[in-house]
């Protein structure tokens, strides 16, 4: 009554029935009484007639609020929508962003959330019921957290049985490491509005909560997934036989055969990279072979319509060392229900590999302990020898083979190097940051950034893998000359700059970077990976004359893969162009 009567009668004129010095006498006080009265009585009537929902007075109050009001009510409906219940809110954004696709997608059943929003909002009995199951399914996986680092059993430790709920630990006690045994899978999680860091699986064993997870000083939230939970990636498959026949030779894929394979996150850098790849293989004439992308990210990109991708969330040391994915995604892959067959032959090549003759030649070497590996940078350098013997676990005086991509290797051999591989290269990393004897010895070899190079060669002696070490399975854009019969017989090329010849420079000029990275012996260079327009500016036509052999074919891949398969889409949820390393997913 007393709120209406202020809305109804303007402030000089209620002011009246408080002070006589205003005029008002007892006739116009017992005036507005009954029109008050009237009103009061008439909205009244209206309202309940017409049966107008509380939610609209509700409506109508917010209205008048005060801004103060309206702002903490905006915060409060943010914070809701970040906030976790039965079914996470993020997994709720994620399914909006595939509805576009979903639909005509049941391969990725996967990753499938109950379907549209209004089957996020269940009923209490039905909530039950999921919870119920989600439990049940849950006896075989076990949470083990610990208040240091490398899981030692010494110190104090806490045990905690999964629960379908999510485990929130302040800064304060946030665990120093974690161990997962059973089927299910680990989501981490920091901040207020649950910001991704990776996950954990068992085949993972000890992980450290590195430094960008414990610097943040936010509370951080485990949530472990159940072995039949939709997210768990050994499900179902996610790649259909149709879609990988269209990027096969292989003429039965449930049969031994080689699969190429590499791996990559979801960016404007690395869109124009898988058709460009793609392309290669179709046109590489390889025999009884299969290729595929292994795409780090939470959920399937949009891309993975068009091309074979199999899709694992990151590991949680990604924050510190992005190329910790590759060795982390295969293990994930082996585990899934996509994995190879044991006797697969695997190609592990960067996406910059792009594919030009057939590797049939090199995989015939192949067979179970016996990989093959192109010769690393370091490879003649004898500290290589010091750092294995410092990192050895098993099998310390084997022989440690320098190699890098691309790697030739059985699957059944690869499952077993890819939890060393990563293990290993986060040791090498973290005493290439943190060890002070590391950085003085070993900096001059660059294995601060190449760790995971070095890693694969420790996994490989770790496990008595011998690998064998050649020079001609690619070549690089700075080696490269313009004596095409050197170069004829490799199969891939490692891209990243290109040069037109110095009598071109009518031709060059619209595309001349400025920055050509010392390398202008080698002729004007217009285009490189490095530059945020990679992905948007494609020298093109070419010119007649001669060009070194790499940038001939970084150019002409470039634009035949936009010709074949058509432009990269650019968008804000998977790739944003003129930020080429931002991973929207």
């Amino acid at each position: 009554m007393k709120s209406l009567w202020k809305r109804v009668l303007p402030l000089d004129r209620r002011r009246g029935f408080h002070q006589q010095k205003d005029g008002f006498s007892g006739r116009s006080k017992m005036r507005y009484f009954w029109l008050v009265l009237v009103c009061t009585i008439a909205s009244h009537f209206i309202l309940t007639t017409l049966y107008v929902p509380a939610q609209t007075l509700g409506l109508l109050e917010s209205m008048i609020s005060t801004a103060t009001e309206e702002e903490n009510r905006v915060e409060r409906k943010k914070f809701e929508l970040f906030s976790l219940s039965n079914f996470d809110a993020e997994q709720e954004r994620e399914t909006h962003e595939q509805v576009h696709h979903e639909k005509n997608r049941k391969k990725f059943e996967l990753f499938a959330l109950g379907g549209s929003k209004d089957s996020v909002i269940k009923s209490k009995k039905e909530s039950s019921r999921e919870k119920a199951t989600s439990k049940e399914s849950l006896q075989s996986t076990q949470l083990y957290t610990y208040n240091v680092p490398s899981c030692q059993e010494s110190a104090n430790t806490s045990t905690t049985v999964a629960e379908s709920e999510p485990i929130i630990f302040e800064p304060s006690i946030v665990p120093k490491s974690v161990l997962i045994r059973g089927g299910g899978l680990l989501q981490i999680k920091v901040g207020q509005y649950r910001f991704h860091l990776g996950s954990v699986m068992e085949s993972e064993g000890c992980v450290d909560l590195y430094e960008s997870i414990l610097a943040n000083q936010a509370p951080v939230q485990f949530t472990l997934l159940p072995d039949k939970h939709p997210r768990v990636l050994s499900r179902s498959k996610q790649i259909p036989d149709t879609l990988q026949q269209q990027f096969s030779t292989a003429t039965d894929l449930s049969q031994p055969h080689t699969k190429i394979v590499f791996s990559a996150t979801s960016s404007d850098y690395f869109g124009y990279q898988v058709y460009a790849h793609a392309l290669g293989f179709l046109q590489s004439n390889q025999t009884n072979a299969s290729w595929m992308r292994l795409l780090t990210a939470r959920i399937p990109d949009d891309l993975s319509e068009r091309f074979p991708t199999f899709t694992a969330p990151q590991s949680i040391y990604s924050r510190e060392y992005a190329p910790i994915n590759k060795a982390d995604v295969i293990d994930k892959w082996m585990h899934s229900a996509d994995a190879p067959h044991p006797d697969d032959t695997i190609v592990v090549i960067d996406p910059d590999n792009w594919l030009l003759k057939d590797v049939h030649k090199w995989t015939r070497d192949v067979s179970s302990k016996q990989a093959v590996g192109q010769v690393a940078y370091y490879g003649w350098d004898d500290k290589i020898k010091t750092i294995w013997k410092s990192i050895c676990k098993e099998n310390c005086e084997q022989k440690l083979d320098p190699v890098g991509v691309p790697y030739f290797v059985k699957a059944s051999d690869l499952k077993e190097i890819a939890p060393l591989w990563r293990t290993y290269s986060i040791a090498i990393r973290q005493n290439m940051r943190f060890d002070e004897e590391w950085k003085k010895n070993y900096a001059s070899l660059g294995i601060e950034w190449a760790a995971e190079m070095v890693g694969f060669n420790a996994a490989c002696a770790h496990l008595q893998i011998k690998t064998k070490v050649v020079d001609n399975l690619q070549v690089r854009d700075t080696s490269t000359t313009r004596n095409w019969p050197r170069w004829s017989n490799v199969p891939m090329i490692h891209m990243g700059r290109a040069w037109f010849p110095d009598t071109e420079k009518e031709l060059a000029a619209p595309w001349v970077n400025e920055d050509d990275g010392g390398f202008s012996h080698k002729g004007i260079q217009v285009w490189c990976k490095c530059n945020a327009t990679a992905a948007k500016v494609q020298p093109w036509p070419m010119p007649e004359q001669e060009m070194d052999f790499v940038s001939y074919h970084t150019l002409r891949l470039l634009h035949d893969s936009i010709e074949h398969f058509g432009p990269v889409p650019v968008n804000e949820t998977y790739r944003l162009e003129g930020n080429p390393y931002l991973t929207p997913i």
